[in-house]
């Protein structure tokens, strides 16, 4: 007989002496770790996996130490460790130290990556996370993605979408929120941020800009030739528009004055 090497307490408190034979110890736990496959649908393969419950679940050959807690159709592929599925439907992990929670169609591809919920969330890079909601993607390390068609493609960052456009962050080191408003105490801060038309009105305002350049090169280039017939409605035209652009201006900075003063009061309200 070998030598005992290893002493253990029984429930009784007597101790319990375990042979030094490794290789047949390692056998006999592994034809009998992979317990609780309460269901004849469910497969459950590998060594000291468990199957709590649901149906058509499946830890595949070769898996080691994975958990699927419950729900129907999930999957812990080969040669992974350590992995878990919590519950729901059609989810799969193909990575060792994954987890994930419950929901539909999501996805865990990468060593460490987590999915909590939701419907069709994957997470293909090293420690990242989808953390809800739906057709989020993390593709960079260390990244986080939640809400609604968030994409995180940069590392060490997070993306939040909470409107109805796909919502993409490219950039290392970064956090992405794509809402309509941002209100802060009943006060919407994304007003103080450009706006789509805002920008609009810019690009409309640098056009203007262009144009009465070239009616300046214009003139010159008349006046020049001596033809200056049309150079006083030239200017009348000139002035009109300097006149509205200034205009158009002081509207948009004082509209942006009062909005900084409602953040200020907010802010101060504190």
């Amino acid at each position: 007989m070998a030598q005992v090497t290893e002493n253990e307490q029984d429930a009784l408190g007597q101790m319990v002496h375990v042979e030094d034979n490794d290789d047949e110890l390692d056998a006999i736990a592994a034809e009998f770790s992979n317990t609780m496959e309460l269901d004849e649908s469910n497969t459950l393969m590998g060594e000291y996996n468990v199957i709590l419950g649901g149906y058509s679940n499946d830890i595949e050959d070769e898996a080691k130490y994975c958990t699927v807690g419950a729900g129907k159709h999930n999957q812990i592929l080969d040669k992974n460790l350590y992995s878990a599925v919590g519950g729901g439907l059609n989810n799969i992990v193909n990575a060792d130290y994954g987890a994930l929670v419950g929901g539909w169609k999501n996805k865990v591809y990468s060593n460490y990556g987590a999915v909590i919920g939701g419907f069709n969330n994957k997470v293909s890079a090293r420690f990242g996370a989808a953390l809800g909601g739906a057709k989020n993607t993390v593709e960079g390390r260390f990244s986080v993605a939640a809400g609604y068609g968030a994409t995180t493609k940069g590392d060490y960052s997070a993306t939040f979408g909470f409107n109805s456009s796909d919502c993409v962050n490219e950039e290392a080191s970064t956090i992405k929120f794509c809402a309509n408003s941002f209100y802060f105490n009943d006060f919407d801060a994304a007003s103080l941020l450009p706006s789509r038309s805002r920008q609009r009105r810019a690009l409309e305002e640098q056009q203007r800009d262009s144009d009465d350049d070239d009616d300046v090169a214009g003139r010159r280039e008349r006046e020049s030739r001596g033809d200056d017939d049309d150079d006083d409605d030239a200017e009348d035209v000139s002035h009109e528009r300097l006149t509205a652009k200034c205009g158009d201006r002081l509207e948009a900075v004082t509209a942006h004055n009062r909005r900084l003063k409602k953040v200020l009061e907010a802010l101060n309200s504190l």
